[in-house]
């Protein structure tokens, strides 16, 4: 009903979690590790916490778990001034990552407008925006390679797929924050959706990607007391 653009969408794990006490990152591995053996051809780690010295570690190792056909993106979780975040780029763009999401506080629209400019490596935003209007502003700043409205704050259905078509537009991909049966339906019905995130064991995963709901409707049930 929502106009079908494909009947599956890649996936990828946010597994790369900081834990406690964990110095020699045998935790962060080990989650790694489990992501890629249940098939995902993607993951997220975080970054930005400590040093950048600390961000190389955290890098190199989860390339190294990954291997040369898997994507590695990161996220810093708004952490850095737009100096830092510029700094901090420069190395994730020479290590090769997919993607580099929210350096910066969702409202500096001029700094992430900057970092689109001087850097590379795709910038990943808009977890935090609401509404057509601000993506808008995003979008015409030119301040994302890729947005990403999150189910709970972008405005519904019909208000995803207007971002999607203005993102389009522009020539700018998308990928939703967060996962679920109702993500991947409105993710199937556009046609610049690269990727939806998720986490855990994937029944319908195929070589990486996750295929459309079956059930009625949004797919999902209201969960009741």
């Amino acid at each position: 009903m929502l106009g079908a653009a494909r009947d599956c969408m890649p996936v990828y794990s946010m597994c790369g979690w900081y834990y406690d006490n964990d110095e020699d990152l045998s935790q962060y591995k080990a989650q790694i590790e489990k992501a890629l053996s249940e098939g995902y051809r993607a993951i997220k780690i975080k970054t930005g916490k400590y040093s950048i010295q600390d961000d190389e570690r955290r890098i190199r190792l989860a390339q190294d778990l990954a291997g040369k056909d898997r994507r590695i993106m990161l996220d810093a979780n708004q952490v850095f001034n737009r100096n830092e975040a510029l700094r901090r780029g420069r190395l994730y763009q020479q290590m090769g990552v997919f993607w580099y999401e929210e350096p910066l506080p969702p409202q500096d629209m001029e700094g992430y407008a900057e970092l689109a400019r001087e850097l590379d490596v795709r910038i990943a935003t808009g977890e935090n925006l609401y509404m057509k209007y601000q993506f808008n502003d995003l979008i015409q700043r030119r301040g994302a390679d890729i947005v990403q409205p999150d189910n709970r704050r972008a405005g519904g259905v019909t208000e995803w797929l207007e971002i999607a078509a203005i993102a389009d537009a522009a020539g700018i991909s998308l990928a939703s924050h967060g996962g679920g049966d109702v993500n991947m339906n409105m993710l199937c019905a556009i046609p610049n959706a690269i990727y939806m995130e998720t986490g855990g064991p994937q029944p319908r995963m195929i070589n990486g990607e996750v295929t459309a709901p079956e059930s009625p409707g949004m797919s999902t049930e209201p969960r009741l007391k």
